[in-house]
């Protein structure tokens, strides 16, 4: 999912990587039309686009570095990049990973990572666009019926392939059919489950993927998300690391979460300030 930044803490207040706001700039583009599949030249250009990159010297990644066991056992949010984050004991509570070590990958010099919550509204449509014009996304229509999302009656929305999908989950709600509303969105293509070694997405998880392959292909090290630290509400900052066989490692073991003292003060020092730069890769477009 793409995080708005507002929903984006400070990092030293949660304890999480350090890392600064930054200026947004203004970049326009156009839409798709998710019938005809029509797309018109975009006014920015994404190889002259100045998109948010931070660096880092090390990572830490809980679980098997071995690729087969990783795709195996759970879906991943980072597609077939590494998971990696710097606070290893956030995610072994979060995703169950008691029984898991825990290592740490570093190398010199720093990694280079797209960070995805700083990317703006602009940003990601110029790069869903670029994607689709390359291949790797293709427009489709889903379906948005409301949903109740608890016990108390709060109204939320699931979005669906076909319209029949959507009114079912209305009618079960007991919701007119007539807040069932059409949702231009995209698709991944046989190209892009290639790339990522994926299944098939849809929707906001196709956009997802979209920006990993952006990212992959643009010559970035890795992404970055910059999700606030609350292993409560299963969120934590985190990264997709894309080339782990080029970082040094070493296994420090199983963390026992409830003793283990993480020393963010060190890893602010191994974090550089976000700030805008051209991609790594600009002929890829």
């Amino acid at each position: 999912m793409f995080i708005n930044e507002d929903n984006i803490h400070d990092c030293e207040a949660n304890n999480a990587p350090f890392f600064t706001r930054t200026r947004k700039v203004r970049c326009s583009t156009t839409s798709t039309n998710p019938k005809t599949g029509s797309i018109s030249e975009m006014p920015c250009e994404i190889e002259r686009m100045m998109l948010p990159q931070q660096s880092f010297s090390d990572v830490y990644h809980v679980g098997s570095l071995n690729k087969a066991k990783r795709s195996t056992n759970r879906a991943s949010l980072e597609a077939n990049a590494l998971s990696v984050s710097h606070c290893p004991e956030a995610w072994t509570v979060i995703a169950e990973l008691g029984e898991d070590d825990t290592w740490r990958l570093w190398r010199m010099p720093p990694s280079i990572f797209l960070v995805a919550t700083s990317l703006n509204r602009a940003e990601e449509r110029a790069i869903r666009e670029h994607m689709h014009k390359l291949g790797y996304l293709k427009p489709m229509t889903l379906w948005r019926s409301p949903v109740i999302v608890n016990d108390n009656g709060d109204e939320g929305y699931m979005l669906f392939e076909t319209r029949e999908e959507a009114v079912f989950e209305a009618d079960g709600f007991d919701f007119p059919r007539r807040r069932i509303r059409s949702v231009a969105s995209f698709k991944t293509t046989p190209k892009l489950d290639a790339l990522l070694e994926s299944e098939p997405k849809v929707g906001t998880d196709a956009e997802d993927y979209a920006l990993i392959g952006f990212a992959r292909l643009a010559g970035y090290d890795g992404l970055w998300w910059h999700e606030s630290h609350d292993p409560d509400i299963l969120s934590a900052p985190r990264g997709a690391l894309f080339y782990p066989e080029e970082w040094e490692r070493e296994n420090i073991g199983r963390i026992e979460v409830a003793e283990f003292d993480f020393d963010y003060e060190q890893m602010h020092e191994h974090a550089s300030p976000i700030r805008r730069r051209p991609i790594p890769k600009p002929d890829f477009v």
